[in-house]
């Protein structure tokens, strides 16, 4: 037997944790059991004849693995399957890439009565078709992206929902529907249209901070304020079933402001926790590495884990980047296909076309994308890659001869460690809870 090249020890205040990435599973050491470990790393086979007990619990959990075993082999074997099963597609669509707003850190190029052609319709109807009738897809998530989704509901959006609700109801496959809209149209007659439905749906509605702030990133062309709006409509839609991600964008001068939005959410947060939740993360140019900024985050978090006691997921984050999967991509509103949502749809970075018969050709970019997930020799032998979270998008960008991290490597795979332990932490007590 030898050690699996996957395993990692961390340090958990007075014991320590061995875990395993390719596994994902770990193991909760006494200081002597980490020293007996220590002390047999080149000859674990030694362990049999000084503690049979933690010998055949390393080898049960595979911790330990038979010297033949290529666990390489055996992670590309079982990444391939996960990221080209036909049991999930993950689509997301951009109906328009024009926006009603104009958000100084927004990455996409707003593109004025960009409307989805009806030839592009035709063939979201086409595949759709094409992957309910495969006969292999047990669910489907349809996002809506862009642009402002919403600017297209009528005429684009609820379409699309129509023909997937019917195809997905005749072959039983299970539907969800996801949006990221600044909300400011997401009005009644919308909210009730998706209730009626019958469909899970999820929306992620941004907030720059309390009313004051929010209103100067986020203003209608004539100058109109949005923050109260934005509010009615949020509360209006989670009343009607609808779970919603209150996404933070903060930056330095604004973080502290986000209490003034808590304040207005929380009372009605509280009544309707299960179905909502909260997401803080930076403006990307945005200057990092501020510990006053850091200390205000904390605050907000403190504020909102008081009323949120538990994650009632109960299911475990999924650590891989869905740019990475052969069955999640974007339909931009022209038929080009992306993979990543979060850089510019721009032409020459397309990864290929959809056709109106439903059929997506891709093209030498994507391919290259899909091979550059094993094609690094450096994360082959990485005790992280199982869970790393670098994707290939960041590959394509950078030089693929190297880790990325290379600059920071120990503290990046600690860092890691320590999430996946901490959500693997979550998920236990998830689970006693329920028991």
């Amino acid at each position: 037997m030898k050690s699996s090249k996957y395993n990692i020890i961390v340090r958990n205040g007075d014991a320590y944790i061995l875990y395993n990435s390719l596994r994902d599973r770990m193991m909760v050491c006494a200081l002597e059991t980490f020293k007996l470990l220590e002390s047999h790393r080149e000859n674990p086979n030694a362990l049999s004849g000084i503690h049979p007990e933690l010998y055949r619990c390393l080898t049960d959990r595979k911790f330990l693995v038979p010297d033949e075993t290529d666990e390489t082999a055996e992670l590309i074997a079982s990444i391939e399957k996960s990221e080209t099963s036909d049991t999930h597609f993950s689509i997301t669509i951009n109906p328009t890439m024009d926006c009603n707003l104009a958000c100084w850190y927004c990455y996409e190029d707003h593109l004025h009565d960009s409307r989805m052609p009806i030839e592009v319709l035709n063939g979201i109807r086409n595949m759709l078709r094409n992957i309910c009738d495969n006969g292999k897809t047990r669910s489907l998530s349809l996002g809506f992206f862009g642009g402002e989704p919403l600017l297209e509901f009528k005429s684009r959006v609820v379409p699309i929902i129509l023909e997937a609700r019917t195809l997905c109801g005749e072959k039983q496959i299970v539907l969800n529907l996801d949006f990221t809209s600044n909300a400011v149209l997401l009005t009644r007659d919308k909210a009730d249209f998706l209730h009626d439905t019958g469909l899970p749906v999820r929306f992620q509605i941004p907030f720059d901070g309390g009313r004051e702030m929010h209103d100067t990133v986020k203003k209608m062309k004539n100058g109109r304020p949005t923050y109260d709006l934005t509010l009615d409509n949020l509360k209006y839609a989670v009343e009607q079933g609808i779970r919603v991600t209150v996404r933070c964008n903060y930056t330095n001068q604004s973080v502290a402001s986000f209490h003034g939005l808590l304040d207005d959410l929380l009372p009605f947060f509280e009544k309707h926790k299960d179905s909502m939740t909260f997401s803080l993360h930076q403006v990307w140019q945005d200057e990092r590495n501020c510990e006053e900024t850091n200390d205000a985050v904390r605050s907000l978090e403190k504020r909102i884990n008081a009323i949120v006691h538990a994650d009632p997921s109960g299911v475990l984050n999924d650590v891989r980047c869905y740019a990475d999967r052969r069955n999640a991509f974007v339909v931009n509103y022209n038929g080009d296909l992306y993979q990543c949502t979060a850089r510019k749809f721009a032409p020459e970075d397309r990864e290929g076309v959809l056709h109106e018969d439903g059929t997506i050709e891709h093209n030498e970019r994507y391919r290259t994308r899909m091979a550059s997930r094993f094609s690094n020799p450096e994360c082959m032998e990485c005790a992280i890659y199982p869970i790393c979270k670098t994707c290939t998008q960041k590959r394509l960008e950078r030089e693929q001869g190297h880790c990325l991290w290379s600059a920071e490597k120990e503290q990046y795979i600690e860092d890691v460690v320590r999430s996946r332990i901490a959500e693997l932490y979550r998920l236990a007590a998830v689970r006693t809870a329920k028991s």
